[in-house]
């Protein structure tokens, strides 16, 4: 009995040993592995300011320690990185400032994004990181302003308002348009726009979300009106061939074409900003009775017109210059006439045609055809 007491006594001082060798051998570790850890770097005190000045990025140090030139810089315009997303102070400090090695006191780091793009409606975030101690320096919006949805710019209308004078852009853009003359109707889901095909249309005003560089979709869903033809005149009801028309003053407009007997006929009308047009035509010339092939008339100055055409009797380019007032009146005598060539003119699909080159100077264009016997 007492020997097994004995034992029992023995085990629990070697167990108790045991236990303050373990305890010491802990607190060993615990120790080295505190004593071993590094220090940790202190943030620089350093006040940095942000702010535009002329469309351009400005980050001036105003006071405490010097920064090192790999100080990092993310730019973010309109919510969007910039490329390369990440500039450092020496990229953008003058070669005086940055010749110590240091971003110090006064030196300023100037980004010059006016040379880029012209960001003054758009958002200007900034964020300055120091490498050394991995610590924020300075972060926030530097202007307020745009900021391109994650479906980018652009705008997607739905006309689905059914009322008012504006339709609203769903894209989160904010490009919302103003309706002007055109009339609200039913749509293959929702409401629609109905357009008379003259003057009624949507006006989107400018801004930065439609300043779109790069390329683009336009999708748009219509229901073409069965007639789209707004008013009819019958010119010649026997004979016309090879008509040219041409814009005189406000509402009148001239048209020369070849007549039934082959004469070359002109005749002036209105045609309003609406697409109707006068009944009957204003007035009417016949400027050749004789034949004429592929007529074109051209304005020169005041109420002096000039017709080009070819004689195809004799192969011949002829030019004639008359009067047409803004009314649509035309001087019945032929001002002057010209036979600009004499040469045998070829038959094409070109009609011999005038351009204007200065206030005295006109080039008429034709194919002519040289024989060499």
């Amino acid at each position: 009995m007492s020997k097994s007491r004995n034992n029992k006594a023995v085990a629990e001082v070697i167990g108790g040993i045991l236990l303050l060798f373990i305890a010491a051998a802990l607190i060993g570790i615990v120790y080295i592995s505190l004593m071993s850890q590094q220090a940790p770097i202190e943030e620089p005190a350093t006040t940095l300011i942000g702010k535009m000045e002329t469309g351009n990025i400005v980050i001036e140090h105003r006071r405490g320690e010097p920064l090192g030139l790999d100080t990092e810089i993310f730019l973010r315009i309109a919510g969007q990185a910039l490329t390369p997303e990440v500039i450092t102070a020496g990229d953008y400090l003058d070669s005086e400032s940055k010749a110590d090695g240091e971003w110090n006191i006064g030196e300023r780091v100037v980004y010059p994004s006016a040379d880029i793009m012209d960001i003054h409606d758009l958002e200007v975030n900034v964020k300055i990181v120091d490498i050394e101690t991995n610590s924020m320096l300075l972060w926030g919006v530097l202007q307020e302003g745009y900021v391109i949805p994650s479906g980018g710019r652009g705008g997607i209308w739905h006309f689905d308002e059914g009322e008012g004078s504006t339709t609203y852009d769903s894209s989160g853009n904010n490009n919302n348009g103003n309706v002007h003359g055109a009339n609200w109707t039913s749509g293959i889901n929702g409401s629609a726009l109905s357009y008379n095909g003259l003057d009624d249309y949507v006006v989107v005003p400018d801004s930065p979300g439609l300043h779109i560089t790069d390329a683009i979709t336009v999708e748009v869903w219509m229901n073409p009106v069965a007639e789209l033809i707004l008013d009819n005149l019958t010119l010649d009801e026997n004979f016309c061939y090879n008509p040219h028309i041409l814009h005189v003053a406000d509402d009148v407009f001239v048209i020369v074409y070849v007549g039934n007997t082959d004469d070359g006929i002109l005749k002036t009308f209105t045609i309003a900003p609406n697409g109707t047009m006068s009944d009957t035509p204003i007035d009417k010339l016949i400027f050749d009775a004789a034949r004429v092939l592929e007529p074109r008339i051209i304005h020169v100055s005041g109420d002096i017109y000039a017709i080009v055409y070819e004689d195809p009797a004799k192969d011949d380019g002829i030019l004639k210059t008359i009067e047409i007032f803004s009314d649509g009146q035309i001087n019945n005598t032929i001002k002057d006439s010209l036979t600009w060539d004499t040469k045998t003119i070829v038959e094409t699909d070109i009609a011999p045609s005038m351009i204007f080159l200065s206030i005295l100077i006109f080039m008429i264009l034709s194919f002519s055809l040289i024989s060499s016997w």
